[in-house]
């Protein structure tokens, strides 16, 4: 289950720290189940591996660029909410360096390899 949250993601990508505040989407499992029924009426799930990830739309800053984002492999990515952290593993940036000039806004879409849910 996805938790949306208002917070600070903090990565480290060749030396360079970056900090947004942003709203973001967190979906900590690894494990998605979906509910089945047998054709005897038995009821079940399957479940199926996915990966830890974490979507939002931040602000434009002088140190991030495109090649920043795309230069988001195997990090730690953490986010900071009041009260809770989570912390992706082996993270990896997808999709596209989308500048939305006037808002300066781009979305993001990280996954990860693991994800550690903490609570402070």
């Amino acid at each position: 289950m996805a938790n949306l949250v208002s917070g600070l993601l903090i990565a480290e990508i060749g030396g360079l720290i970056c900090e947004f505040e942003s709203e973001f989407t967190v979906q900590p499992n690894n494990r998605e189940r979906e509910p089945k029924i047998s054709h005897s009426g038995k009821v079940g799930y399957k479940s199926t591996p996915i990966a830890p990830r974490v979507t939002g739309t931040m602000q434009v800053y002088g140190d991030q660029t495109a090649a920043w984002y795309q230069g988001l492999v195997n990090a730690e990515v953490t986010v900071k909410t009041d009260g809770r952290t989570y912390r992706l593993t082996g993270a990896t940036s997808v999709g596209t360096y989308e500048h939305a000039l006037i808002e300066g806004t781009v979305p993001i879409d990280i996954f990860a390899q693991t994800c550690d849910e903490i609570t402070d």
